[in-house]
């Protein structure tokens, strides 16, 4: 529905200006679509809305964990470690579907939302964690799926070759994932 809609944002644009010879006189100056672009365009936001709703409950859902506080110990980093690749996973699979589908910029923003899910909540539980250098490195190698959302979705492919997003513009959780990464990597408590 939404590609329908900027479709049809697309062509109304011009529709009123290449009909206008086949109108009345009276009707020639006046007569275009111009006005039903932004109820297409509301259209095309409302349809999308709630896929990406759902798209987003269900990423939640597999980071089971991920998503409470106090859980993070040696005991579970096989379990946290494979909830973040199937998260991971599900923002590619809607990414590989939207990236073929929707224009670049909406790719971006509809992939930056989804993301932000999953970086959001391994930013926060890596903020609450006070390691010791060991493992410390051992966090950083775990949230290693999640790193590599930026070099695996957040490219470009054009007919001039690849250009790489700007992940911080749509993903806006990305910044306090590398403050957490760096500070691990310092082996910073």
């Amino acid at each position: 529905m939404f590609n329908d809609c900027t479709f049809l944002v697309h062509h109304l644009t011009a529709l009123g200006h290449g009909l206008r010879e086949h109108w009345p006189r009276e009707l020639r100056a006046s007569a275009t679509f111009v006005d039903l672009i932004a109820s297409f365009r509301t259209l095309a936001r409302e349809s999308m809305s709630p896929v990406l709703q759902r798209t987003r409950d269900s990423v939640v859902r597999e980071l089971g964990m991920w998503t409470q506080k106090g859980w993070l110990n040696e005991n579970v980093l096989d379990d946290a470690e494979q909830r973040l690749v199937v998260a991971c996973g599900c923002v590619a699979q809607v990414a590989h579907t939207a990236q073929a589908h929707l224009p670049s910029r909406v790719y971006l923003t509809v992939l930056g939302l989804l993301a932000d899910v999953v970086v959001g909540y391994v930013a926060k539980r890596l903020s609450e964690c006070v390691v010791s250098d060991t493992k410390a490195r051992a966090l950083v190698r775990l949230v290693a799926p999640v790193l590599a959302l930026e070099s695996r979705l957040f490219v470009l492919t054009s007919g001039t070759g690849q250009t790489r997003a700007p992940v911080a513009k749509y993903c806006s959780e990305w910044d306090g994932l590398q403050t957490q990464v760096r500070r691990l990597s310092m082996g910073t408590k």
